[in-house]
């Protein structure tokens, strides 16, 4: 089956999760804090599938206080939404994601215009926004939850998207950004399986502090799997105690990879005032 990593990106309350229920039906907003303040806090993680075709969702926060957890689910796209409200056009947090994505490397952003029910004059916002991008959105959309029709068409154009072809002979390279415990299953992990490939009872390594680890189990949103690879969730079941493990450490085969304290980087900061850098690898930040 063909996949794809599908993220969002744009200002809070411009629709981003909404946008994602009225595609696949998903409520991501499931935390009580969430729906009093009707925000999104955590990443939340949904698909779609259709045929052949295999569709993963991260939908990150667009608060300003949140976005260490947006660049740790940004890390992982293939693809994004980046949601604009038609009628306020970009804002803060709109033009940080921009330059997130940009840094990561993430080229496919597809523009939809959100709350288009609103907007008496579409045409002539939607110009405005395209003018003070730097730069072509792959495709734009004119959308509303109300117009079952606008939301459609978007779908369609997700489900007839090209998937990148993952190489499957790369090294298998995954960052956790969950780690809980099971009752009678024990420790799980999730993640955004970007390279590579993994399969059932493969030994496995954590960089980071160099644990040796069994995957005793496979599944992508809910269904087992022997072997799977990128570009998918992927929760993996492993033989140790879930406290072994962090948000951040990166799993991978023996021998390819080591882990770091230090490296050179080079930055390009464009709003820089005296301030403390924030270097991300993966979904672990370091000041």
């Amino acid at each position: 089956m063909k996949s794809l990593l599908i993220g969002t990106a744009g200002h809070i309350d411009h629709g981003k999760t909404s946008l994602i229920k009225a595609i696949n039906g998903f409520e991501g907003d499931s935390l009580k804090e969430e729906k009093e303040r009707q925000i999104t806090i955590n990443l939340s993680f949904s698909n779609l599938n259709y045929k052949q075709k295999h569709l993963s969702f991260i939908d990150v926060p667009g608060h300003k206080d949140l976005v260490k957890t947006m660049i740790s689910g940004a890390f992982g796209f293939s693809a994004c939404l980046f949601v604009v409200d038609i009628n306020e056009g970009l804002k803060e947090q709109s033009i940080e994601h921009l330059e997130v994505l940009e840094l990561l490397g993430v080229k496919d952003i597809i523009l939809v215009l959100s709350k288009c029910d609103l907007c008496e004059n579409p045409k002539e916002q939607e110009q405005k926004i395209l003018n003070s991008l730097e730069f072509i959105p792959m495709k734009v959309f004119h959308t509303s939850i109300k117009d079952q029709e606008s939301i459609e068409r978007l779908k369609n154009y997700l489900l007839n998207l090209e998937c990148k072809n993952a190489n499957a002979n790369l090294v298998f390279r995954y960052y956790i950004d969950r780690v809980f415990s099971l009752k009678g299953i024990g420790t799980i992990v999730t993640g955004s399986l970007n390279e590579g490939k993994i399969s059932l009872n493969e030994k496995i390594i954590c960089l980071d502090n160099q644990k040796e680890l069994v995957v005793k189990n496979i599944q992508n949103h809910e269904s087992n799997f022997a072997e799977i690879s990128a570009f998918n969730r992927v929760a993996l079941s492993l033989n140790c105690d879930y406290k072994e493990l962090k948000k951040g450490y990166v799993l991978s085969k023996k021998g390819f990879f080591k882990g770091f304290k230090e490296c050179d980087v080079l930055i390009k900061a464009k709003r820089l005032k005296n301030e403390k850098m924030l270097f991300c690898v993966g979904a672990k930040s370091i000041e």
